[in-house]
């Protein structure tokens, strides 16, 4: 972790069922905190969201819960998080990572 090059952005839901996530990400922005990392860290975690938290074609209504695998959150809770995420994901790119237009 500390030897990334850039600012950092962590997102997680706090009820992801296949991993955890949400305690990972604790862990990583910790490190980074203590090795005084010279780069903006910010983390996005929500509360009722599961493993599904961003999706690349942001289909927040489709629900996870006839499929074998259990991604935690609640299908209101995710689709929140999705929708969120994305904007505020968007926003940080924007802002660490601009595009120059010359």
């Amino acid at each position: 972790m500390e030897n990334i090059n850039g600012p950092i952005l962590f997102i997680a839901g706090k009820d992801d069922q296949m991993w955890p996530t949400y305690q990972m990400c604790q862990m990583m922005e910790h490190r980074l905190d203590s090795l005084n990392f010279k780069f903006p860290v910010q983390g996005l975690y929500y509360d009722n969201a599961g493993h599904q938290v961003i999706s690349p074609d942001l289909s927040p209504t489709i629900e996870y819960k006839y499929e074998q695998i259990k991604y935690g959150g609640t299908d209101s809770g995710n689709a929140a998080a999705q929708i969120d995420s994305w904007n505020r994901m968007l926003e940080f790119l924007k802002i660490y990572f601009p595009i120059n237009s010359d």
